[in-house]
């Protein structure tokens, strides 16, 4: 199922917030290499919240908007930091992907 923004029922300031955070260094790193937005950039967000307000589906059409994979990383993945490890390393670094 495809997702998109216009699924994503959040205030709007909220959304762009993420969009700016996330979205515009990928989309255009040039504008990020120099200046004051090299010096005040960021290098992600953290969404929490309770099961079922949204934080999946913010993030699957942050990566659709940016043209990268989304790779979702359980609680018990996180404990286990070795194979968390691996697997970023067999999904991002040796296949070069962009992902969020």
């Amino acid at each position: 199922m495809p997702t998109s923004f216009s699924q994503v029922h959040l205030p709007a300031h909220t959304i762009d917030s993420v969009r700016t955070l996330v979205s515009l260094p990928m989309l255009h790193p040039q504008a990020f290499k120099q200046g004051i937005l090299k010096e005040h950039s960021m290098t992600g967000c953290l969404l929490f919240g309770p099961p079922g307000t949204g934080k999946t589906l913010v993030v699957r059409a942050l990566a659709k908007e940016a043209g990268c994979h989304m790779l979702a990383v359980s609680p018990s993945d996180v404990m286990d930091m070795v194979r968390v490890s691996s697997a970023f390393n067999d999904f991002i670094l040796l296949r070069n992907i962009p992902s969020i």
